[in-house]
């Protein structure tokens, strides 16, 4: 019986890293080549697997997706309630520093400012946003509906930091106390009686993001006017 489940649970394991494997891959390939370009094939040529192995987990692309969106979550995802309200600033600063220089991080916000189009990606990007938002909002101490408005700045310049050193070599190093500098800016901006208001670009999803547009023109004028160049 011991023997029995011994062997049993070194199946379990071997079928738990074959799956990590392909997921691993699916990330490689999909950053690389965008999601509707990556073929099943690339996918289990990186991997070192064959075709089955992949259906055995997997009923096509599209699960493959699902699962490596929802195995991983960013450190923006992440933030402790009680750290965004005693310390927002430094605690966002070392998310964004986090997600620039962590491998799977980047990947992965990677995969979804590249794939905005994709339905499962565009899902997922809400999801994050709804998440930063919720997190931006325990620091303005408000949980009131206008409260996304508010929090313009600072998104803008977590979104257009992000989106600027996605773009470049992973850095050697991020200034974690300049940009929660920065960052404490935008928060004192959105404290104001009169933060300023995001002016409309196109069609805005209930919570004041548009999907298919990973820096608006809103977050394109606070992220300029913050966060500066690198």
């Amino acid at each position: 019986m011991g023997a029995r489940r011994a062997a049993s649970g070194l199946k379990a394991q071997q079928a738990d890293e074959t799956r990590q494997r392909l997921l691993d891959a699916a990330g490689r390939v999909f950053v690389e080549t965008s999601v509707a370009s990556a073929t099943l094939e690339a996918i289990v040529r990186s991997a070192g697997l064959t075709r089955g192995a992949l259906y055995w987990h997997f009923d096509g692309k599209s699960s493959l997706l699902q699962a490596l969106l929802q195995s991983r979550r960013l450190p923006l995802e992440q933030l402790a309630p009680e750290d965004m309200r005693r310390a927002p600033a430094p605690t966002l600063a070392r998310a964004v520093a986090e997600t620039v220089s962590d491998a799977r991080h980047r990947e992965l916000c990677q995969l979804l400012v590249r794939n905005p189009d994709v339905p499962e990606v565009r899902e997922r990007i809400l999801l994050a946003r709804c998440r930063l938002q919720r997190a931006i909002q325990r620091a303005l101490g408000t949980r009131q509906a206008a409260a996304r408005h508010l929090g313009w700045p600072v998104r803008a310049c977590v979104i257009g930091t992000l989106a600027e050193w996605l773009e470049l070599p992973p850095p050697a190093g991020v200034d974690v106390d300049g940009l929660a500098a920065v960052l404490e800016q935008a928060l004192g901006v959105s404290r104001q009686p009169d933060a300023p208001h995001p002016s409309p670009c196109g069609v805005v999803q209930e919570d004041g993001m548009r999907p298919s547009s990973v820096l608006p023109p809103p977050c394109a004028h606070w992220a300029g006017r913050y966060c500066g160049k690198r």
